[in-house]
């Protein structure tokens, strides 16, 4: 019979206030000590993370343990992790002051870091994120519309493209899901307009968000993006 040996193990999504939590895609292994997840794209200049662990954790070793740096200038920021209720997921918000357009940052959760029963994960784990500013205007996405005739509350709405090549993905308020950039989603929309939220490729990370024009049926439709916050 093999030995199972079990060790702690975890991943980081984006959130905000009011946000759902979503699945974040497994982090590559590197070939060093150290285990890097996907690179990150945000607009929101004072996102948090939710690092979440598969066992509840001891908080004297964790806060000791996640860091946040600047890469762009080589500085280390102060940030205060924070544990949820459930105790198996570390909140780690911006540093007070945001962070700056332009800059790449890092999170670093050292090997160290324990959970409650003591175990521990095999190597350092790492996540970049860079910040970008889609609210100059220059970034848009091309969109059709098809409203029903019987059911004018119900649209189909594709993202035919976009000129932002981070984004992969898309969620229209009312639908039911996350989607590829090409798709169409079906949602009830009562309204003129919907909110749509535009993801990296992991599909849970916003990157933008925009406000597209729903009141009727249209294939040459633009959306402007703008920053998540």
């Amino acid at each position: 019979m093999k030995r199972l040996i079990s060790r702690m193990k975890f991943s980081i999504v984006a959130s905000a206030v009011a946000a759902l939590v979503l699945p974040c895609t497994v982090f590559a292994y590197g070939i060093s000590d150290i285990n890097k997840f996907n690179d990150k794209t945000i607009s929101n200049t004072n996102k948090a993370w939710n690092i979440k662990f598969n066992a509840r954790v001891d908080i004297s070793s964790v806060k000791n343990s996640i860091h946040m740096k600047d890469l762009t200038d080589n500085s280390n920021l102060s940030i205060i992790p924070v544990l949820d209720s459930d105790e198996s997921v570390v909140k780690v918000n911006a540093p007070s002051q945001g962070y700056e357009v332009g800059h790449e940052y890092q999170i670093i959760i050292d090997k160290d870091a324990k959970s409650q029963k003591g175990r521990t994960h095999k190597k350092t784990a790492v996540m970049n994120f860079k910040v970008i500013d889609v609210s100059g205007g220059n970034y848009t996405a091309s969109a059709k519309v098809l409203t029903s005739s019987i059911l004018p509350k119900l649209k189909q709405i594709t993202i035919s493209s976009i000129n932002l090549p981070e984004i992969k993905k898309f969620k229209v308020d009312g639908s039911a899901g996350i989607l590829d950039i090409g798709k169409t989603n079906v949602a009830v929309i009562p309204g003129n307009t919907a909110n749509v939220y535009f993801y990296g490729q992991d599909g849970s990370t916003v990157i933008a968000k925009g406000i597209l024009n729903v009141s009727g049926s249209n294939d040459d439709l633009t959306v402007k993006l703008t920053n998540e916050n």
